[in-house]
């Protein structure tokens, strides 16, 4: 069994260095999967789980994380057509502010701005804060292939404490863009409205945590609220609980996660370890399913 990762599907450059995947490409490789796979109904999937059938190998699944605009405005369209339906993994503190995610303020900088300048002012931080302790730098970003896009990344991402790399980001993205942020916010995420009609439409809307946060890293507390925050939400929206780990790695969460996860009656749970759904991932309560991201196949090579 194989579960698909998707962000970024478009086919327009909003922002000139902002990976994503064309749409056409999208096209040719679902209609690959369709040709050599069985693309599974994510509600048949669950209850397969729950009846704890054998995985078909030559079953595929496909998720989108992020609740990216995108999602509605190109992929809804050709699943449709196509008589297919996927999982969604929302961060629904997007459905209640009207603010860019930090993930998101990292793509669009590093998609409009000189990684130099990026750098000085990383550098620059480093030295007045003395973070100069490295924990994560050999344990992220293994598929990056710009050695400096790999280190702001990870600097921004994990090796800074929540709160100080939300200020930050902040402040890059102020110093560095000249976007009004609301603007932005409107052309790339998904509204209430769209998330109902995925849902009316066959979609499966899933959490994606509320604020997108390094789980792993957060307190008990922050953890419990966070979670059980957007599980709320996403049950408003449908009774079957699906749950995607922000950045996704091993060292993206932890068994306190997984605890609030199975004490919350999450049905299945998913990171970005690449490989295929096993044997052993069943006896794990389907709480760390594995996905391939879309790169691993043909036609899924972001611009």
């Amino acid at each position: 069994m194989i579960s698909v990762m998707y962000h970024y599907i478009k086919n327009l450059k909003d922002f000139p260095k902002n990976g994503y995947l064309d749409l056409n490409n999208f096209k040719k490789q679902i209609n690959l999967f369709k040709n050599n796979y069985k693309i599974q109904d994510p509600f048949e999937f669950i209850n397969d789980i729950r009846s704890k059938k054998i995985l078909n190998k030559k079953n595929i699944l496909l998720t989108f994380d992020d609740g990216l605009k995108c999602h509605h405005d190109y992929v809804l369209p050709y699943l449709l057509k196509n008589n297919l339906k996927g999982i969604f993994f929302i961060p629904t503190k997007v459905l209640e502010e009207k603010k860019l995610l930090k993930v998101h303020k990292i793509h669009i900088l590093l998609s409009l701005n000189k990684i130099k300048d990026i750098l000085f002012a990383i550098e620059k931080h480093i030295i007045e804060n003395k973070n100069n302790k490295f924990v994560y730098k050999s344990l992220t970003y293994d598929n990056q292939n710009n050695e400096k896009t790999k280190f702001i990344k990870n600097y921004l991402n994990y090796e800074l404490d929540s709160d100080l790399s939300e200020d930050f980001v902040n402040f890059l993205f102020r110093k560095f863009s000249n976007f009004d942020e609301k603007k932005i916010f409107e052309k790339y995420y998904l509204n209430y409205e769209e998330i109902i009609k995925m849902s009316k439409s066959g979609m499966l809307i899933g959490s994606h945590s509320h604020s997108h946060k390094l789980l792993s890293k957060e307190n008990k507390s922050n953890l419990e609220k966070d979670i059980s925050k957007s599980i709320r939400i996403i049950k408003e929206i449908n009774k079957i609980l699906t749950f995607c780990y922000p950045y996704g790695g091993k060292i993206s969460y932890d068994n306190r996660v997984i605890d609030i996860l199975k004490k919350r009656k999450v049905d299945l749970a998913f990171s970005v370890e690449n490989r295929e759904i096993k044997k052993n991932d069943v006896e794990n309560k389907y709480l760390e399913l594995p996905r391939h991201d879309c790169n691993y196949f043909k036609y899924g090579k972001a611009n």
